[in-house]
């Protein structure tokens, strides 16, 4: 058993665990890619070959909601250059998916004990709470520092919590909800001493806010502004209940019944890990914080990585109740049985999605199409042209061409104009949005693979 090894042995076997989990997720997701993802790609170009933190050259607009993950693309690109930096960048996210494992198990195992909390990150380093599918995107590791912080607060060392948890708003702007809750218990602990974390805190976070408004003109993505109440709070919450629970079981049009039993289990565990731990219910509120947060703000519902960091946490309370007996009845074999099936089913699952993605509408197919578009807007665009499109990540990150954002996320306020005169010189419409085809007009080009994309020369 792990707690009769000495520390030495035990932390070996804890790294070693943790380097075959990234090895393995990396083999398997290093190639995963995703539109969104691009689009911070294309900013850290421009920015490492001196074009500014644009996305367009000359055109000075803040979309994107990471600046971390633009920084750290940035500086990446000045080392392994453009074809390699996508790939690159999703190893970076498989090692964040990694790390939240290793946080999970420190956070945990103070109060579950090294057994039952190593069992619960065991399950999330295998892709229990699907992390697999945002590895390109700055969502695991916003999580990751998130996680970070909170471990670090719990052990008293507020200063590096602090600028840990400053980095991950940097990651991704809702993670200002775990430094609201490590503000909130600093202040109780450290009475007026708060401040000195609160000052590192703001060290690293307000040079960026300053930035923004000088640079941008404001602090506040365009994407946020895009994304914010765009669906209804009924259908939102339905598909908040749904996402967590198609996560944590797998199914995908899961019955009440078993949607209620899955957030049933997760408030058990919840319960569980505060009881153990008074602490822990700073773990509990991110999660249910995150979730509320998003029950106000409302995206599109197509875009799941939104709840990435409340899903996890779902998972980490749920697999507590399920790992807990475990220790609680040692020496007993039943415990182990729920706790294994889950672990061969997450595990399976992974790899499916692992084999499955190249060829998934999604993700491989929507990817090859795109770049197949790339490649001839590359060879046809001309200088001054911009190319309107929904989805602008890939084919903006592979054509080099100037990109009209028809989702307003690089472009504010777009003017969705169907007649002439267009203010672009080509148009890609994809299977997704037919209505925007201009009328009585043939395509320059077209591509009918998996995913059916036109291209319009529009003047």
């Amino acid at each position: 058993m792990v707690l009769a090894l000495d520390p030495r042995k035990r932390t070996a076997l804890i790294v070693g665990v943790a380097l075959l989990s990234f090895a393995l997720e990396t083999s398997g997701f290093a190639e995963l890619p995703h539109d969104d993802a691009f689009i911070a790609y294309r900013y850290a170009e421009n920015l490492a070959l001196g074009r500014g933190m644009v996305f367009n050259p000359g055109e000075r607009v803040l979309g994107f909601t990471s600046p971390l993950h633009v920084l750290l693309a940035a500086l990446l690109h000045a080392l392994v250059g453009h074809e390699a930096l996508p790939r690159v960048m999703s190893v970076l996210g498989c090692a964040a998916w990694t790390a939240q494992a290793l946080v999970v198990y420190r956070v945990l195992a103070g109060a579950l004990g090294r057994v039952a909390a190593g069992l619960v990150a065991l399950l999330l380093a295998v892709g229990g709470a699907g992390s697999a599918h945002w590895v390109a995107l700055e969502t695991n590791l916003a999580v990751a520092l998130s996680l970070g912080a909170l471990a670090l607060a719990l052990e008293e060392r507020w200063r590096t919590a602090a600028l840990v948890v400053g980095l991950a708003c940097l990651a991704r702007p809702d993670a200002a909800i775990m430094a609201g809750l490590l503000a909130g218990y600093g202040a109780w602990r450290l009475r007026a001493r708060v401040l000195v974390p609160g000052g590192a805190f703001l060290a690293v976070v307000l040079p960026w806010v300053v930035f923004a408004h000088v640079y941008f003109g404001s602090a506040v993505p365009e994407p946020l502004r895009v994304k914010f109440q765009r669906t209804g709070f009924l259908p939102y919450l339905e598909h908040l209940l749904r996402e967590g629970t198609m996560t944590l079981v797998g199914v995908d049009e899961p019955d009440a019944w078993l949607v209620t039993l899955t957030w049933v289990a997760a408030a058990a565990g919840a319960a569980l890990l505060v009881r153990r731990s008074r602490r822990l219910a700073l773990l509990v509120a991110y999660g249910a914080l995150h979730f509320a947060s998003y029950l106000y703000l409302r995206p599109f519902r197509a875009h799941e990585w939104h709840l990435y960091p409340g899903v996890a946490v779902l998972g980490v309370c749920a697999w507590s109740l399920v790992a807990w007996p475990v220790v609680a009845w040692r020496g007993v074999a039943w415990p182990w049985a729920p706790w294994a099936v889950l672990l061969a089913g997450y595990a399976w699952r992974t790899l499916t999605f692992a084999r499955e993605y190249p060829t998934a509408h999604w993700f491989g197919e929507r990817d090859r199409t795109y770049r197949a578009a790339a490649a001839y807007l590359r060879q046809n665009t001309r200088a001054g042209e911009h190319v309107a499109a929904v989805e602008v990540g890939t084919l903006g990150y592979w054509s080099n061409a100037a990109m009209y954002d028809l989702g307003g996320l690089i472009t504010r306020h777009p003017a969705i104009a169907r007649r002439p005169p267009y203010p672009y010189a080509w148009l890609a419409v994809d299977s997704h949005y037919p209505s925007l085809e201009p009328e009585g007009q043939a395509p320059a080009r077209e591509w009918d693979g998996g995913f059916p994309l036109k291209l319009y020369r529009t003047r």
